[in-house]
């Protein structure tokens, strides 16, 4: 998911939970309301202003570089960083074990020679 796509979502759900309009939500969070609206609607925000609400959210913010062409990656190294980055999605056990089926099959056909 892109983060913010989900910093947009979070923000504006905290929002609504508080019962609070954007202006005086902006002004707890110390923002403009201007600045709060680019943000639940996914627009571009600076770096400090994106962390500062980040902050505020609880969400931590961690920069990897990416994978770049003379890096060795494996299919299972793939498989293991989406099961992670699946992490964040709200799926019932079920779901989840099913995705995963699905990897191992995906697994067997990359490795399987042709």
């Amino acid at each position: 998911m892109d983060i913010s796509k989900d910093m947009s979502k979070r923000l504006k759900s905290c929002r609504e939970k508080a019962n609070l309009s954007q202006r005086r939500y902006a002004q707890k969070l110390g923002v403009a309301k201007s600045t709060l609206q680019k943000l639940e609607e996914g627009e571009p925000v600076s770096s400090q202003t994106f962390q500062h609400v980040a902050d505020h959210l609880g969400l931590e913010l961690i920069l990897q570089s990416r994978l770049q062409q003379e890096d060795h990656v494996t299919v299972d190294g793939l498989i293991v960083r989406f099961l992670n980055d699946l992490s964040v999605c709200e799926l019932s056990a079920s779901k989840r074990e099913g995705v995963e089926t699905a990897m191992t099959a995906i697994r067997f056909l990359l490795e399987a020679k042709d």
